[in-house]
């Protein structure tokens, strides 16, 4: 499976899926959820027994892009926001798709969690009497003659990523008898190795290979390290000996219990929650807008969430936007609201004379007054920053922004490509009753009815 050809029925697999989708027809949240349900879910078993290509995730990942921003398998697509911040979870900006380089090596990884759990299957004594390796509590990192899935697996721990670092980090080696754990080799005194830390000692140690077991004895119920060298010490030799003793009084076997893995994180190893820590360990990690996050708290529907996830980082496609790209003429640019300005994004939902009446006509049905503004990121922090006691209340201000930049931003486009008339006063009680129909959504214990709440939008002060 190391051949990109051998991965053809796995991306032929995946692009006969997107025949049976009306892609065009989906929001862009509802391809996000296809994607995260099913695009990714077909190569699962694949990616759990075989190391991918390069060229195949690159491959994959290019489908779903262009799935997502242009609901099809074919064609040209413009995509408004980078893949490495749509990988990101939610939490941290993005849209929690994930890497599938980083799940391969998440589910890889599953194996050597099992090589030192499953004690005396029969998958390991084969895997074990094939390749020669040694009965330790984790594979040989050793080069393999013979070429495998299991020497793939076993090669995971000579290359630094995000993976390998989640997974000795977490995965702690619990010294029992010391039987099969390699004192230099292994990860169970600290976060690297010892033949790491310590890579001088370890090229003069005449106990290269030895496990723990044969590195001392007991005295009774204490334990003694012996270490020999092949020559004497220098004095930096020595003083690095002298550090390596510190270590080892704070670990050491003890009788009677066995060696064991043991994941520190939650005490229970997923490939899940390998993948989540090695998310964390990116080092080219993409800085996001902390204020991005807060888009998500399932007030409104996901295309609305999503299309105001956009709207906070500027990037939906406004007449500015496409005119920046020479996707429309200069002339072109002008606000489909007021005619006398261009249209980039905080003018059309912000600013603009018609959409800051909107704004200023909701903020006080809701009892509030907000000062006027030109930045779009700045108006929706200070807006789900302002001080309400009540919760629900609080929720229904919340939900009233998502209401008012969604509306607008439906009628501007049925101006232009339905060519229909603007009607404020109807855009107006639109966006109260999308409030009150969403509202209604998540607080079903609601004691007035949709119909109720939209018609006495403006004593919502005083109704909670």
């Amino acid at each position: 499976m190391r051949k990109v050809s051998s991965w053809q029925c796995v991306i032929d697999k995946v692009q006969e899926r997107l025949n049976t989708w009306k892609g065009t027809c989906m929001s862009r949240a509802g391809r996000v959820v296809l994607i995260k349900a099913v695009l990714q879910s077909l190569p699962i078993y694949y990616l759990s027994l075989f190391k991918m290509p390069a060229k195949v995730a690159n491959e994959i990942n290019k489908i779903q892009r262009r799935f997502l921003w242009n609901g099809q398998k074919q064609g040209r697509y413009q995509a408004l926001v980078r893949w490495e911040v749509i990988q990101k979870p939610k939490k941290k900006g993005g849209l929690g798709v994930a890497d599938c380089t980083l799940k391969n090596a998440a589910l890889l990884f599953k194996w050597w969690w099992r090589f030192a759990c499953e004690e005396g299957s029969l998958w390991k004594r084969i895997v074990t009497s094939i390749h020669e390796d040694d009965l330790t509590i984790l594979p040989s990192t050793t080069r393999s003659r013979l070429p495998s899935p299991w020497s793939d697996i076993r090669k995971l721990a000579t290359t630094e990523t995000p993976v390998k670092k989640a997974f000795f980090q977490n995965a702690r080696v619990c010294v029992g008898e010391g039987t099969k754990v390699k004192f230099w080799e292994d990860y169970w005194a600290g976060e690297a190795p010892l033949k790491q830390t310590f890579p001088d000692l370890y090229e003069v140690s005449s106990q290269q290979k030895e496990r723990i077991s044969n590195m001392g004895w007991f005295e009774g119920e204490t334990w003694r390290w012996v270490l020999s060298w092949k020559r004497m010490l220098t004095q930096v030799e020595s003083n690095a000996e002298q550090q390596l003793h510190n270590i080892l009084q704070l670990h050491y076997p003890s009788r009677y219990t066995s060696d064991r893995l043991a994941w520190i994180h939650n005490g229970i190893f997923s490939v899940k929650n390998l993948y989540a820590q090695a998310v964390k360990q990116m080092d080219n990690e993409v800085t996001v807008d902390r204020l991005i996050c807060s888009v998500w708290q399932k007030l409104a529907p996901p295309k609305v969430e999503f299309m105001v996830w956009l709207a906070v980082q500027d990037k939906l496609n406004t007449k500015d936007r496409l005119a920046r790209r020479r996707a429309i003429p200069i002339e072109m640019n002008i606000c489909t609201f007021c005619h006398s300005h261009n249209e980039d994004i905080h003018h059309l939902l912000l600013s603009c004379q018609y959409s800051w009446t909107i704004w200023r006509l909701i903020a006080e049905d809701l009892g509030k007054v907000v000062a006027h503004a030109d930045d779009l990121r700045n108006f929706y922090a200070s807006w789900i920053n302002v001080r309400i006691a009540n919760k629900t209340r609080k929720k229904i201000w919340i939900t009233s922004f998502f209401a008012t930049i969604w509306s607008l931003w439906m009628q501007r486009n049925e101006v232009i490509f339905k060519q229909q008339q603007l009607d404020w006063q109807a855009l107006y009680h639109t966006i109260k009753w999308r409030v009150a129909m969403w509202t209604r959504a998540w607080e079903e214990d609601m004691p007035c009815s949709v119909e109720m709440l939209a018609q006495n939008f403006h004593a919502i002060p005083r109704l909670f």
